[in-house]
Protein backbone atom coordinates (compact mmCIF):
# COMPACT_ATOMS: atom_id res chain seq x y z
CA UNK A 1 0.00 0.00 0.00
CA UNK A 2 3.06 2.22 0.90
CA UNK A 3 4.56 1.95 -2.67
CA UNK A 4 0.52 2.89 -4.12
CA UNK A 5 0.00 5.99 -1.88
CA UNK A 6 3.29 7.57 -2.74
CA UNK A 7 2.91 6.72 -6.49
CA UNK A 8 -0.58 8.55 -6.24
CA UNK A 9 0.44 11.77 -4.12
CA UNK A 10 3.16 12.06 -6.66
CA UNK A 11 0.64 12.12 -9.60
CA UNK A 12 -2.40 13.14 -8.69
CA UNK A 13 -2.10 16.84 -9.07
CA UNK A 14 -1.77 15.91 -12.92
CA UNK A 15 -5.35 14.28 -12.61
CA UNK A 16 -7.62 16.22 -15.18
CA UNK A 17 -10.03 15.39 -18.29
CA UNK A 18 -6.55 14.04 -19.97
CA UNK A 19 -4.85 12.70 -17.74
CA UNK A 20 -6.37 10.08 -15.27
CA UNK A 21 -4.60 7.23 -12.62
CA UNK A 22 -5.68 3.91 -13.47
CA UNK A 23 -5.57 0.78 -10.70
CA UNK A 24 -5.91 -2.84 -12.79
CA UNK A 25 -5.85 -5.60 -10.64
CA UNK A 26 -3.87 -8.80 -12.50
CA UNK A 27 -0.78 -10.42 -12.29
CA UNK A 28 2.61 -9.45 -12.97
CA UNK A 29 4.02 -11.52 -15.84
CA UNK A 30 7.50 -9.24 -17.24
CA UNK A 31 8.25 -5.48 -17.43
CA UNK A 32 6.44 -5.31 -20.73
CA UNK A 33 3.37 -7.86 -19.76
CA UNK A 34 0.36 -7.13 -17.02
CA UNK A 35 -2.24 -9.64 -17.29
CA UNK A 36 -5.28 -8.04 -16.13
CA UNK A 37 -7.97 -10.80 -17.07
CA UNK A 38 -9.74 -12.16 -14.24
CA UNK A 39 -12.06 -15.39 -13.68
CA UNK A 40 -15.52 -14.85 -13.64
CA UNK A 41 -16.22 -16.65 -10.18
CA UNK A 42 -13.95 -14.26 -8.54
CA UNK A 43 -15.61 -11.06 -10.07
CA UNK A 44 -18.85 -12.68 -9.14
CA UNK A 45 -17.40 -13.26 -5.36
CA UNK A 46 -15.69 -9.84 -5.24
CA UNK A 47 -19.24 -8.42 -5.99
CA UNK A 48 -21.08 -10.40 -3.69
CA UNK A 49 -18.52 -9.27 -0.29
CA UNK A 50 -18.84 -5.44 -1.97
CA UNK A 51 -22.85 -5.91 -1.18
CA UNK A 52 -22.21 -6.90 2.15
CA UNK A 53 -20.24 -3.57 2.56
CA UNK A 54 -22.90 -1.40 0.91
CA UNK A 55 -20.65 -0.96 -3.10
CA UNK A 56 -23.33 -1.48 -5.13
CA UNK A 57 -22.81 -2.00 -8.66
CA UNK A 58 -24.70 -0.38 -11.59
CA UNK A 59 -25.07 -1.40 -15.04
CA UNK A 60 -22.83 1.02 -17.12
CA UNK A 61 -23.03 1.07 -21.05
CA UNK A 62 -22.15 -1.36 -23.66
CA UNK A 63 -19.16 -0.36 -25.47
CA UNK A 64 -18.24 -1.84 -28.93
CA UNK A 65 -14.01 -1.00 -29.02
CA UNK A 66 -11.88 -1.76 -32.39
CA UNK A 67 -8.23 -1.86 -31.69
CA UNK A 68 -5.59 -1.10 -34.02
CA UNK A 69 -2.16 -0.95 -32.59
CA UNK A 70 -2.01 1.47 -29.80
CA UNK A 71 -4.89 3.13 -30.62
CA UNK A 72 -8.88 2.76 -30.27
CA UNK A 73 -11.68 3.21 -31.86
CA UNK A 74 -14.99 3.22 -29.46
CA UNK A 75 -18.61 3.34 -30.70
CA UNK A 76 -21.13 3.70 -27.81
CA UNK A 77 -24.32 4.56 -28.04
CA UNK A 78 -23.66 5.14 -32.13
CA UNK A 79 -21.59 7.88 -31.15
CA UNK A 80 -17.93 7.55 -32.18
CA UNK A 81 -14.18 8.37 -30.38
CA UNK A 82 -11.14 8.26 -31.31
CA UNK A 83 -9.25 7.34 -28.62
CA UNK A 84 -4.93 6.94 -27.85
CA UNK A 85 -3.23 6.36 -24.83
CA UNK A 86 -0.10 7.24 -23.87
CA UNK A 87 1.37 6.18 -19.94
CA UNK A 88 3.11 8.79 -18.55
CA UNK A 89 3.96 6.81 -15.58
CA UNK A 90 3.22 3.34 -13.90
CA UNK A 91 3.78 1.18 -10.57
CA UNK A 92 3.46 -2.03 -10.67
CA UNK A 93 2.35 -3.35 -6.76
CA UNK A 94 2.50 -6.75 -4.66
CA UNK A 95 -0.47 -7.55 -3.07
CA UNK A 96 -0.63 -11.53 -1.42
CA UNK A 97 -2.21 -13.49 -4.54
CA UNK A 98 -2.64 -11.01 -6.86
CA UNK A 99 -0.46 -7.34 -8.44
CA UNK A 100 -1.83 -4.41 -9.42
CA UNK A 101 -0.99 -2.17 -11.96
CA UNK A 102 -0.98 1.83 -11.45
CA UNK A 103 -0.33 4.36 -14.55
CA UNK A 104 -0.80 7.99 -15.27
CA UNK A 105 -2.58 7.73 -18.28
CA UNK A 106 -3.08 10.65 -21.41
CA UNK A 107 -5.95 10.02 -22.72
CA UNK A 108 -6.38 12.06 -26.09
CA UNK A 109 -10.03 11.83 -27.20
CA UNK A 110 -11.37 13.44 -30.77
CA UNK A 111 -14.84 13.04 -31.87
CA UNK A 112 -14.09 15.11 -35.37
CA UNK A 113 -11.50 13.96 -36.87
CA UNK A 114 -11.78 10.15 -36.75
CA UNK A 115 -9.16 7.95 -38.99
CA UNK A 116 -10.93 5.11 -41.01
CA UNK A 117 -9.00 1.43 -41.33
CA UNK A 118 -10.57 -1.38 -42.65
CA UNK A 119 -8.08 -3.81 -40.94
CA UNK A 120 -8.50 -4.03 -36.62
CA UNK A 121 -6.20 -6.16 -34.87
CA UNK A 122 -9.88 -6.89 -32.54
CA UNK A 123 -13.02 -6.07 -31.91
CA UNK A 124 -14.23 -6.45 -28.66
CA UNK A 125 -17.73 -5.85 -27.20
CA UNK A 126 -17.59 -4.74 -23.30
CA UNK A 127 -20.34 -4.56 -20.77
CA UNK A 128 -19.52 -1.94 -17.99
CA UNK A 129 -21.07 -2.50 -13.98
CA UNK A 130 -19.87 0.69 -12.44
CA UNK A 131 -19.47 2.00 -8.68
CA UNK A 132 -19.00 5.40 -8.46
CA UNK A 133 -17.72 6.76 -4.81
CA UNK A 134 -18.64 10.65 -4.68
CA UNK A 135 -17.23 11.55 -7.97
CA UNK A 136 -13.74 10.35 -6.29
CA UNK A 137 -13.12 7.63 -7.85
CA UNK A 138 -15.05 4.67 -9.94
CA UNK A 139 -14.85 1.03 -9.67
CA UNK A 140 -15.26 -0.43 -13.02
CA UNK A 141 -15.91 -4.15 -13.78
CA UNK A 142 -15.92 -5.20 -17.40
CA UNK A 143 -17.08 -8.10 -19.34
CA UNK A 144 -14.77 -8.03 -22.28
CA UNK A 145 -16.16 -10.63 -25.17
CA UNK A 146 -12.53 -9.82 -27.72
CA UNK A 147 -13.30 -10.93 -31.86
CA UNK A 148 -10.74 -11.30 -34.64
CA UNK A 149 -11.38 -9.79 -37.87
CA UNK A 150 -13.47 -12.47 -38.86
CA UNK A 151 -15.64 -11.67 -36.35
CA UNK A 152 -14.77 -15.10 -34.57
CA UNK A 153 -15.19 -15.57 -30.56
CA UNK A 154 -11.26 -15.02 -29.97
CA UNK A 155 -11.39 -14.65 -26.33
CA UNK A 156 -13.81 -13.54 -23.56
CA UNK A 157 -12.26 -12.24 -19.86
CA UNK A 158 -13.57 -10.02 -17.18
CA UNK A 159 -11.44 -7.24 -15.58
CA UNK A 160 -11.38 -4.87 -12.45
CA UNK A 161 -9.96 -1.73 -13.10
CA UNK A 162 -10.26 1.53 -10.52
CA UNK A 163 -10.13 4.97 -11.82
CA UNK A 164 -9.03 7.85 -9.84
CA UNK A 165 -10.86 11.43 -10.62
CA UNK A 166 -9.08 13.51 -7.86
CA UNK A 167 -7.64 13.43 -4.62
CA UNK A 168 -9.45 13.18 -1.28
CA UNK A 169 -7.69 13.09 2.33
CA UNK A 170 -9.98 9.64 2.84
CA UNK A 171 -9.43 8.22 -0.76
CA UNK A 172 -6.61 5.82 1.04
CA UNK A 173 -8.98 3.98 3.14
CA UNK A 174 -11.58 3.70 0.72
CA UNK A 175 -9.14 1.89 -1.93
CA UNK A 176 -7.66 -0.11 0.77
CA UNK A 177 -11.20 -1.48 1.96
CA UNK A 178 -11.74 -1.98 -2.22
CA UNK A 179 -8.25 -3.57 -2.49
CA UNK A 180 -8.58 -5.89 0.63
CA UNK A 181 -12.14 -7.18 -0.46
CA UNK A 182 -10.42 -8.13 -4.08
CA UNK A 183 -7.52 -9.79 -1.63
CA UNK A 184 -10.14 -12.07 0.41
CA UNK A 185 -12.12 -13.41 -3.24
Amino acid sequence: MFKMENFINKNISAVNKNNSINIKFGKYIDNSIFDCTLKKKKLDYFIKECSKDGIKFTKGDTLCVYKILDYSLEVNNNKIKYITYKTKDYLIDNYNSFNILITLDNIDINTSNIISVYKYNSITYIQEFIYNFNNIFTVILKDNLELDNDMNNKNQYYSLTINIKKSNTSIFKYLDKIINIFNKC
